[in-house]
């Protein structure tokens, strides 16, 4: 999975309303994030933990935080940022953050 974005580097240091533009894109890094972690550990459809673990275990984590971090910090919309940094969490993982 990747993600690229091609954007203007000088309007988008002078212009933090550039990514305003990309909210599909960014809704979409963290849904199939969100697909790519599992439940939250509360949930009845957790299941045990066993999608966190396999996460942990084969990998597929790494290069999740990044992502997720950059909707976090671009992202004006409140909710998708806020979900953004609760999928940080659950990942348990920084990827040198």
């Amino acid at each position: 999975m990747g993600f690229y974005f091609c954007i203007n580097l000088e309007r988008a240091l002078r212009d933090e309303g550039l990514w305003d533009e990309h909210t599909e894109d960014v809704e979409e890094i963290v849904r199939l994030s969100e697909a790519i972690i599992g439940p939250y550990e509360g949930s009845a459809e957790h299941g045990g933990g066993v999608k966190r673990v396999l996460c942990h275990e084969t990998g597929i984590v790494t290069g999740i935080v990044l992502p997720l971090n950059f909707v976090a910090t671009k992202c004006r919309v409140r909710s998708i940022r806020w979900k953004a940094i609760e999928l940080m969490k659950r990942t348990g993982r920084q990827e040198g953050l």
